[in-house]
């Protein structure tokens, strides 16, 4: 009964492992030749997300990950929601607030951005990347 448990867990690891795999090869558009990055599309980006997210429902990775395709195609209002959500599930990543206040940077919103720096500040105090100007 144990090995059939352990094997059952290993198994749903290994496939939300390829999942979060295949989403953030879609993701990283930048690494990708011209015709393949013209093929990726938010629709495909969402149907990865949805099955990445199912796979590994604790995980904030697959949120990110498709947070950073958003604002790599300039959609900083999803890109915000799903950073937004990444946080929801681990709300210690400093790196997440960054990129939020990076959005709010984008978006002419200094109060915000102070604030979510100050939120990666907090949880990183030594990230030269974090520090709020006075």
């Amino acid at each position: 009964l144990l090995a059939g448990w352990t094997l059952y867990t290993s198994n749903r690891e290994l496939q939300g492992e390829i999942a979060l795999d295949h989403l953030q090869s879609l993701t990283r558009l930048r690494n990708l030749p011209p015709e393949e990055r013209a093929a990726v599309t938010p629709e495909r980006v969402n149907r990865a997300l949805l099955t990445a997210a199912a796979a590994r429902p604790y995980s904030s990775q697959p949120w990110s990950a498709a947070g950073d395709y958003y604002f790599s195609i300039g959609d900083l209002d999803q890109a915000d929601v799903l950073y937004a959500e990444a946080l929801r599930h681990s709300p210690k990543r400093a790196g997440l607030y960054a990129l939020r206040a990076r959005i709010a940077f984008l978006r002419q919103d200094q109060a915000k951005a102070a604030e979510l720096l100050k939120k990666a500040a907090g949880l990183f105090p030594h990230h030269p990347g974090y520090r709020v100007l006075p």
